[in-house]
């Protein structure tokens, strides 16, 4: 995979459904500030305090989506250290 774009964490954000709101996470305007920096993805999840403790299943689907879009984008070439080359 290239490095992921906000339409990518927003296509994966949006799998993420709050059961209250019956809408995935995007759709109901619970995340803001989405940004992809060097392959680095970030983003908030606004949420009613009150509600906090009850959504934490939400946050951590949002961070495993996040740690997949991350770990998809990255490349890892090996290189040969006596010669240089790539491989």
């Amino acid at each position: 995979m290239a490095v992921p774009t906000q339409d990518d964490v927003l296509a994966a954000l949006r799998t993420i459904i709050d059961p209250n709101a019956g809408a995935d996470i995007v759709s109901a305007g619970m995340v803001s500030g989405v940004a992809v920096n060097d392959g680095a993805v970030s983003f908030a999840i606004e949420v009613d305090p009150a509600r906090g403790a009850a959504l934490e299943p939400l946050r951590q689907a949002a961070e495993i989506a996040r740690q997949e879009i991350a770990n998809a984008a990255v490349v890892v070439d090996h290189q040969d250290v006596r010669t240089g080359a790539l491989g």
